[in-house]
């Protein structure tokens, strides 16, 4: 049996000082295409905040939400979840 392996480059990219990206966790897009990504505390406390971003975003840019505090919280290692 062989594998073609084949390598596309990202439709986008989403990096810069506006972004907010600093030690991310995980990422993931929802039904609407809305991009999420979680940015990860070296203090104790798991998982920073949240960051949303539109389905287009590219580049620089800045989050559309910033999910922090109470409102986001670790579901088993990984998952967060907004409540």
């Amino acid at each position: 049996m062989r594998f073609l392996l084949q390598w596309f480059p990202p439709a986008a990219s989403i990096s810069g000082s506006k972004t907010h990206l600093t030690n991310t966790l995980t990422a993931g897009v929802d039904s609407a295409g809305k991009i999420y990504v979680t940015t990860f505390a070296f203090n104790g406390k798991g998982v920073e905040a949240m960051l949303a971003f539109k389905a287009t975003a590219n580049g620089n840019v800045k989050p559309v939400e910033n999910i922090t505090g109470s409102k986001v919280e670790m579901i088993e290692a990984f998952y967060p979840t907004i409540r």
